[in-house]
């Protein structure tokens, strides 16, 4: 099936270009993009919603021992709260305790 699609000169320009350069048709260039899109951007994005679910979950994890354990909690946001990243810190301290 065959369709149209509105795109901008500059656009037209490109894909035509493209086309030339790698002695393909216009229709493939435009599903080379297409494709390279799906790979490379979606597979990205779909990896940020995992990382927000793990993140949810941590987040649970660090509440449920923050209840169970105050000091845990009481250490945990001094070094959040911290100027200066913990792995400032460690880096001359190291192997030495907290």
């Amino acid at each position: 099936m065959v369709s149209t699609v509105t795109i901008s000169e500059e656009v037209r320009r490109k894909i035509k270009r493209l086309a030339a350069l790698l002695d393909t048709s216009q229709s493939k260039i435009v599903e080379m993009a297409i494709d390279f899109y799906e790979s490379e951007v979606l597979r990205k994005i779909e990896s940020k919603k995992t990382n927000i679910k793990v993140k949810k979950l941590l987040e649970e994890a660090e509440r449920m021992v923050s209840e169970g354990d105050p000091d845990w909690a009481r250490i945990s946001e001094k070094i959040k709260s911290s100027v200066v990243g913990i792995e400032y810190y460690m880096s001359y301290r190291w192997a030495e305790e907290l």
